[in-house]
């Protein structure tokens, strides 16, 4: 029948008994670059979505073996960057996740020199002699050597690359390592096989298997309801097992050029593991202190669906809006989008009751063009989102009548570049769109800057200062703290100082307000979270005071 014929039977997805049957005509079939890819996608969706026990192991036995597959037909480099295991890889991650990729792999990743030499400007020839120790000086001047060279003797048994790494991480504090590297920009290179991460294996264990009915309705969820469904938050994992999930998640974006801060950050002793029905769970995460947001709480999550990642995104929480990108991989599109959506409303309203509900206008399709062509300013308005913008609003609700009037229409282009020249917002409580105001983060961030300048200079001894003045401003004495916990109170104590009406609070939101301070700088940054509803008149008058300042 040819395997071009076999994947459009199969994508009409047919009973267990021929999906079954077709997979396996197709694990015979000769093929192509282009099928084979397209047969591996198949066999990974249904692995997500089994119908029977028997699809989800022969889809997890050819997964397992396909790099055979890609060495047999010689794909290696023609399906490279597909994340597929046995294909070539070649990517400038950035430090974090480079330093995960070394530590995983060893000598089985490197510099790829190739990339390196052909650049019109060496990217370390300018700090080589800051990496290097002071002895070695003359020949990071040199004009003889090459950086090559020097790295590669500098090395001696190690890889390059873990000695680079090592020498970034001596040279400068974290955040400025973690730049120098990025303007650095260099491509790594190695294979998905072995301990590499690849689409094909990366999977948790499935205790349960949730077996996939593509005829059952789904017509009765609603989108509404879910997201105030109440749901209760397990402990964070213990630590293994969470450092066991990071990988899963480190694994699913790095193979798919997806590298996002909150998931670069994210720390195994924050690492929530949320049970849900349909077969899913829901990784929840909050980033390391020392890479924390200094207002909002950065949030990252990943969907399983029978252990498989179908989904991920990140967003920004804060008490006055909740913000929630997310993507669902190619592979898995289709049917579920909402509901995961949902899902993730759902879990970070169990951590705060957000008022407000944001998707950036680059969510629907502004500087997007993969957002324009699948038409997601209408996902969102569907869910109920609607524009922070009057006259997008007006051309939304004129656009739907022609939709609901006109068989076959379909909203054009240059309407739907439109309708993305704004952020859309959800009111989790009912609320007119109208009403929104977005909060002043930059501005609200100057007030801190102001209040710095009284502490002037800025050296190791600020923070002291600033927390004396806190203590005065709350008229409380400052308990034991951890050194994180201490710089988080000082850092949202400019904050407090430039609020200046501290010391007329009722001693029990003084307290409040330390608890979430300090939270901002505890192990668990859900502690930040429990605390700032309950603040967010102070939050309000913050905002209210940085426009004033701006006018």
């Amino acid at each position: 029948m040819g395997a071009q014929s076999l994947l459009k039977k199969l994508q009409n997805r047919p009973e267990a008994k021929e999906t079954l049957d077709l997979l396996r005509s197709l694990a015979n079939e000769p093929h192509t670059a282009k099928t084979l890819l397209a047969f591996h996608d198949q066999m990974l969706f249904y692995k997500a979505y089994p119908q029977s026990e028997a699809i989800r192991k022969f889809c997890d036995r050819e997964l397992g073996a396909f790099r055979k597959r890609i060495a047999a037909l010689e794909l290696e480099d023609v399906l490279g960057h597909s994340g597929v295991g046995g294909t070539n890889y070649a990517y400038a991650f950035d430090f974090s996740n480079a330093q995960h990729l070394s530590n995983l792999l060893g000598s089985a990743i490197e510099l790829d020199w190739d990339d390196y030499e052909a650049r019109d400007k060496d990217p370390l020839a300018d700090i080589l002699w800051v990496l290097l120790d002071e002895a070695e000086a003359d020949a990071a001047d040199s004009e003889d050597l090459t950086v090559r060279e020097i790295l590669e003797r500098a090395a001696g048994k190690r890889t390059v690359l873990s000695f680079l790494l090592e020498c970034f991480a001596r040279a400068f504090p974290p955040r400025a390592a973690a730049q120098m590297w990025e303007n650095a920009a260099l491509t790594l290179k190695f294979t998905l096989t072995g301990k590499a991460p690849s689409r094909s294996t990366n999977a948790d264990a499935v205790r349960s298997l949730f077996l996939w009915n593509p005829r059952e309705d789904r017509s009765t969820f609603s989108f509404a309801k879910e997201i105030v469904r109440p749901l209760t938050l397990p402990d964070p994992a213990p630590r293994k097992r969470a450092e066991e999930l990071l990988s899963i998640v480190h694994a699913t974006l790095l193979v798919r050029f997806r590298e996002y801060y909150g998931a670069t950050h994210g720390s195994p002793d924050d690492l929530y593991e949320i049970p849900l029905d349909r077969g899913a769970t829901l990784l929840f995460w909050f980033a390391y202190p020392e890479w924390r947001l200094p207002q909002e709480t950065g949030l990252g999550f990943i969907m399983l669906k029978n252990g498989i990642p179908i989904s991920y995104g990140g967003g920004g929480a804060h008490p006055a809006r909740l913000e929630i990108a997310v993507n669902l991989f190619d592979t898995f599109r289709g049917g579920e989008a909402a509901w995961v959506y949902a899902q993730l409303i759902r879990a970070a309203r169990a951590f705060y009751h957000a008022p407000w509900c944001v998707a950036r206008k680059y969510q629907v399709g502004h500087e997007n063009e993969e957002g324009l062509a699948s038409g997601s300013y209408w996902f969102y308005y569907k869910l109920g989102f609607r524009s922070v913008e009057e006259k997008i609003r007006k051309l939304a609700e004129a656009e739907r009548k022609k939709i609901v009037s006109r068989k076959g229409y379909r909203t054009p282009k240059s309407t739907l570049i439109k309708l993305a020249e704004a952020d859309v917002v959800l009111g989790l409580d009912g609320q007119d769109p109208a009403k929104y105001k977005e909060f002043p983060l930059d501005r609200v961030s100057l007030l801190a800057t102001d209040q710095l300048t009284h502490f002037a200079p800025r050296d190791t001894q600020t923070d002291a200062r600033i927390l004396k003045e806190v203590e005065a401003a709350l008229d409380l004495r400052l308990p034991a703290m951890s050194a994180a916990e201490l710089h988080s109170v000082a850092q949202q104590g400019l904050f407090l100082l430039a609020y200046g009406k501290s010391r007329s609070w009722p001693i029990g939101k003084r307290e409040q307000w330390l608890r979430m301070a300090r939270g901002k700088g505890s192990t668990n940054e859900a502690n930040y979270l429990h605390e700032v509803m309950g603040l967010k008149d102070y939050f309000d008058e913050l905002a209210a005071l940085a426009l004033k300042k701006k006018k």
